[in-house]
């Protein structure tokens, strides 16, 4: 993880002092919502005037000589806008010196899956902080269980109840510990029994199948060659190939982020691991 520079902290102090935690939060949600790690720093300052308002102008104006917005930014989000990108930012810190590949925001079947990880065995993770909702988690675990080996919640603790009580019980739980930036395991996930050879071969491209199952049809329509492809090989093969085909698709973006992360700040692991920009292109004064 980058250094902060230690202004941000004087500079969230005094801005507390203007304003409540209920505005704090309320604000968080706005920046979220304009923040994109590739706009330059002045941009970014700009946003927090207008969200912060002319109270904050000079303040602003002062600090911003020396301080990067994105710093101010990701101190705000740590203290009162824990949300997905915290979370994304804890799970890549407990994978990332491991013997893993790992990626984000996959489209699953009807599911866009928050992050996948392969190391032998498969894995998905749904992210549910404290500002998301619960509607569509049923849908998505149901998905992710006909794709992956096993699969977890990383939920906040308001949700733990709920989700302890609600969700298969093959599905693993997972709550963050912010205090010491990591994270506790509430249940263990068990292997699906519900892995899908079709639903696999699915999410895999034409090319790439055909690259991967030596296909001996003389038919281009997909249908046909989906139905000879879980004809011909087992369930087991299929799972396997699944597995090699994400670990290869997304193995170079994985090795290159592990490289550049300790330079990138947590609200931005997500944007850094799914591009090939080093933070010292986005994180400059000017």
């Amino acid at each position: 993880m980058r250094k902060i520079n230690n202004k941000t902290e004087n500079l969230l102090y005094e801005i507390e002092q203007i304003y409540s935690t209920i505005e704090l939060v309320a604000f968080s949600k706005k920046i979220n919502r304009l923040y994109n790690v590739y706009d330059n720093d002045k941009h970014i300052w700009n946003n927090l005037k207008n969200v912060f308002g002319p109270v904050t102008h000079q303040l602003f104006d002062t600090y911003s000589e020396e301080l990067l917005a994105n710093e101010f930014i990701n101190t705000l989000f740590m203290k009162y806008y824990r949300n997905e990108r915290l979370y994304k930012y804890l799970l890549i810190n407990d994978l990332v010196d491991k013997d893993n590949v790992v990626a984000f925001e996959m489209s699953m079947l009807n599911s866009r899956l928050d992050l996948c990880r392969i190391n032998g065995s498969s894995y998905a993770y749904e992210i549910k902080s404290e500002f998301d909702s619960l509607k569509r988690l049923s849908k998505q675990l149901e998905d992710y269980s006909l794709l992956f080996e096993y699969t977890y919640v990383f939920v906040a603790d308001k949700f733990i109840d709920k989700i302890i009580a609600e969700v298969p019980f093959f599905c693993g739980v997972l709550v963050p510990d912010l205090q010491f930036e990591g994270i506790r395991v509430v249940r263990k996930a068990i292997r699906s029994k519900l892995i899908n050879p079709m639903a696999q071969i699915r999410q895999i491209p034409l090319d790439e199948l055909n690259k991967s199952f030596k296909i001996k049809i003389n038919s281009h329509d997909k249908e046909d060659i989906f139905r000879y492809v879980v004809d011909t090989y087992s369930d087991k093969t299929i799972n396997s190939r699944f597995k090699r085909y994400l670990k290869k698709k997304y193995q170079q973006n994985w090795e290159d982020f592990k490289i550049i992360h300790k330079d990138a700040l947590p609200i931005d692991y997500g944007s850094f691991i799914n591009t090939c920009i080093t933070p010292d292109k986005l994180y400059f004064k000017g």
